[in-house]
C-alpha cells in the first residue's frame, strides 16, 4: 500500500489543529485611511464600523449624531429625509411612496429608519404580533371602535388600522432594533420622526392614529394642539413646526 501523501500512517485523514498562516487568511480588514466623505456623521459611522472589523458602506441618510439641540436635530433629520427621497435607494415606485414617507431617528444609536404607508387595499390588515410590545399595547386600545382612540380626528377611520402608516412602521423597526442593543430598554422619547410628501416635499403631520401610536416620539404631536374629545385636536394654523 503506497504511503499517503499527507504523511499519515494510514489512508485515514487527520484533523489539522495548527492555525493556518497563509497570506490573507484570518486577516482583519486593513484600515480604510482618511474618509472620502466630508460629512462628520458618515466619518463617525466609518470609524465605529472599523472598530468592530467590518468593511462598511455607510449611506449618508442612515446615520446621524445628535447635537444636543432637538430643534437643530430635526432640521438635520429633515435634510436626511430630503436626501433619501432624492436618492430613493430602495427604488420604491411613486405609487408605493405616496402619500407619505417617514424618517425615524434613534437618537441613542444614531440609526435612521425610513418607511411608507401600506397599500390602501391593505390598510385594515394589521397583525399586532408584528408590533413591538409598546406599540402593540397602543394598538389594543384602538380595538374599541367607540372608545376615545377614534375621537381624535374627523373621519379618522379613513386612515385604516393603526400601525399601517409610514411613521408607525418606521418607529416599529427602530424600537425592535433598539431592543437588540445590549443592555438597552428603549423608550419612545429616544426617537424623533419626520413626515413628508415625497412628490411635493411638504411636511406632514401625523394622522389621528399615528399621533397616538407614536406618542412620546419627538415630532409626533407636531400639527396638533391640546384639547378635543381625544385629548388633542388638529392645529389648523400649523406651519410645519416640529419643535414640540
Amino acid at each position: 500500500m503506497p504511503k499517503p501523501k499527507d504523511g499519515s500512517k494510514s489512508g485515514v485523514s487527520t484533523v489539522v489543529n495548527k492555525v493556518l498562516s497563509y497570506p490573507g487568511s484570518f486577516r482583519k480588514p486593513e484600515p480604510r485611511g482618511p474618509s472620502r466623505s466630508s460629512d462628520p456623521d458618515v466619518q463617525n459611522l466609518e470609524n465605529k464600523l472599523d472598530d468592530i472589523g467590518r468593511e462598511p458602506k455607510p449611506r449618508r441618510w442612515d446615520y446621524m449624531e445628535p447635537t444636543g439641540d432637538k430643534n437643530k436635530d430635526h432640521e438635520k433629520l429633515r435634510e436626511r429625509w430630503n436626501e433619501y427621497i432624492d436618492e430613493n435607494p430602495e427604488r420604491w415606485s411613486n405609487a408605493k411612496r405616496m402619500p407619505c414617507v417617514s424618517a425615524v431617528w434613534d437618537r441613542k444609536s444614531g440609526r435612521v429608519y425610513y418607511d411608507h404607508n401600506v397599500h390602501k387595499r391593505d390598510k385594515w390588515n394589521m397583525n399586532p404580533d408584528d408590533l413591538d410590545p409598546i406599540l402593540r399595547e397602543r394598538y389594543k386600545k384602538s380595538l374599541d371602535r367607540n372608545g376615545p382612540f377614534w375621537q381624535m380626528q374627523e373621519n379618522q377611520d379613513w386612515h385604516g388600522a393603526p400601525g399601517t402608516h409610514s411613521e408607525t412602521r418606521a418607529t416599529n423597526q427602530a424600537i425592535k432594533d433598539a431592543r437588540n442593543d445590549p443592555g438597552r430598554e428603549p423608550f419612545m422619547e429616544d426617537f424623533m420622526l419626520h413626515n413628508g410628501n415625497p412628490k411635493t416635499k411638504n411636511d406632514m403631520r401625523c394622522c389621528g392614529n399615528c399621533t397616538q401610536m407614536c406618542d412620546g416620539v419627538h415630532g409626533s404631536k407636531a400639527g396638533w394642539e391640546a384639547g378635543g374629545p381625544g385629548g388633542h385636536q388638529v392645529d389648523n394654523n400649523w406651519s410645519s413646526d416640529f419643535s414640540v
